[in-house]
């Protein structure tokens, strides 16, 4: 399969899948309000909101999986576009690199610090929860 026919349906998976995440957000927002809002004197199985058979915790779970198959499609989409991701961070941060190697190890640093800032996010939010 040719490059440019690859990168085209990551694109196209990737624009689909965005908008069904951006589809069961709005959904849980809202159109499936939060069990505070139940009628009733709180949220059971029983008296929680459906939309096609599916609770406010089901499109959870759906929009959690689609968050995961965006963030795949993105990962697949930088590896298709590592060069480019590479010469740009180069020229964003005045970094020379007339090396191809260079330029691959200067964007794998600043992937390792993506990395890094997230864990350290994840980490800082998991011991602030009360």
């Amino acid at each position: 399969m040719k490059v440019n026919t690859l990168n085209f349906w990551i694109d196209l998976a990737s624009f689909a899948v965005l908008f069904a995440l951006a589809v069961t957000g709005l959904l849980i927002h809202y159109v499936l309000p939060p069990c505070g809002s139940c009628s009733g004197s709180g949220c059971t199985q029983e008296n929680a909101l459906t939309l096609w058979g599916l609770d406010r915790h089901d499109f959870g779970k759906v929009h959690f999986y689609l968050a995961v198959a965006t963030v795949t499609l993105v990962v697949i989409h930088v590896c298709l576009h590592w060069t480019w991701v590479c010469s740009t961070v180069c020229g964003l941060f005045g970094l020379k690199a007339s090396s191809g190697d260079r330029r691959r190890m200067y964007g794998l640093l600043f992937l390792i610090l993506l990395i890094a800032v997230t864990i350290a996010v994840l980490y800082w939010a998991k011991t602030q929860v009360q």
